[in-house]
């Protein structure tokens, strides 16, 4: 995909030899699968479906889930939706419709908006939803609990200066922090609390020429993935940590598409479990 946006100019903060780790290793499991709920069937999750003359930009994130609310938001050409994700899991048991294997599906709760969506995103503690245009209204915030009891307007919205979104990544601790994404490179921490942007030292774009970004999994820094193929690590204030600079083998200009965050991964041997070979000690 191409970019309008220009890469950042590099700065003077580490210019070190680059030295890439050792490769990573590949395993190959044909222990690990995924069991279907009910053979072939679907679930309409949204009423109306989008148009295929008028489907949503590719950037678009239009599914939300809160594991401990156990909800779930989805985005239609209409609206948003929420459901519980008990009632979502029990329709894939519905009767089908005739000979289809789409099984109908009715939300706890249709919320009508005036514009089209491209974000939905729950925040890290579940009380919040933000809702991104697709036209550059900025962000809506809603309050959950006040939803689920039927008040569907916005406890608050953040402009951002009419700047579509890339990207909305809620931080994974810090509740009220979402690092937003422009679709012309800008990067943006968007207070839910207060309602606004924050500022960092230049003003609240705390980085340009920004392809794609990731929260640390303390949620205290985040890495910026850069349109030339570096990365700039830096706090949600906008101080820099370190820039990673693109593989030395990496030929041309190729942006940073995404970045996630590693996680341990600490197995427990529970009745019944049987884990991939690979993860067994000699």
């Amino acid at each position: 995909m191409a970019f309008s946006f220009v890469a950042a100019p590099q700065s003077a903060m580490g210019g070190g030899k680059v030295q890439l780790g050792p490769e990573l290793q590949e395993i190959q499991t044909q222990e690990v699968g995924f069991l279907s709920l009910n053979g072939d069937s679907k679930v309409q999750l949204l009423p109306s479906p989008w148009p295929t003359d008028a489907l949503p930009p590719p950037t678009s994130s239009l599914l939300s889930v809160a594991p401990t609310k156990s909800l779930v938001a989805a985005a239609g050409p209409e609206g948003i939706i929420i459901a519980s994700t008990d009632s979502a899991r029990k329709a894939f048991f519905a009767d089908a419709v005739g000979e289809s294997n789409v099984r109908p599906f009715q939300p706890e709760l249709q919320i009508p908006l005036p514009g089209r969506v491209s974000h939905v995103a729950f925040s890290a503690d579940e009380t919040v939803l933000v809702v991104a245009a697709q036209t550059g209204d900025g962000l809506a915030v809603f309050d959950v609990s006040e939803l689920m009891q039927g008040k569907s307007q916005p406890a608050a919205t953040i402009r951002l200066n009419g700047e579509t979104v890339r990207a909305l990544l809620p931080n994974p601790v810090t509740s009220e922090l979402f690092a937003v994404i422009t679709i012309n490179g800008e990067l943006l921490i968007a207070n839910v609390k207060k309602g606004q942007l924050d500022a960092g030292p230049n003003g609240p774009v705390l980085k340009t020429g920004v392809s794609s970004a990731s929260w640390s999994t303390r949620g205290k820094q985040l890495v910026a993935g850069l349109a030339d193929g570096t990365a700039y690590q830096m706090t949600p204030q906008g101080e820099g940590k370190a820039e990673i600079p693109k593989p030395p083998d990496l030929e041309g200009t190729q942006h940073a598409s995404s970045f996630e965050s590693c996680r341990k991964f600490a197995p427990r041997l529970e009745r019944n479990v049987i884990l991939p070979s690979s993860l067994l000690a000699d």
